[in-house]
């Protein structure tokens, strides 16, 4: 079993690979020195009018305008 790399470590291997920035909806699973990217399939960020727009009409029976 291979040891828990440190986030310096992940930095360098990643800039080593011509990986500079991780996106918000990805992230990266290591295993020794080899890695995967995954990307995730979120449901896109809302807005705080749009949160609050939401909450307000499933409280209304699921209308929503």
């Amino acid at each position: 079993m291979s040891r828990q790399l440190s986030r310096a470590e992940q930095d360098a291997i990643l800039a080593a690979n011509g990986i500079t920035n991780i996106e918000d909806d990805e992230f990266v699973v290591f295993e020794g020195e080899e890695f995967t990217i995954y990307k995730l399939n979120l449901i896109p960020k809302l807005n705080r009018r749009q949160r609050r727009a939401l909450r307000a009409a499933e409280r209304q029976g699921g209308r929503h305008e």
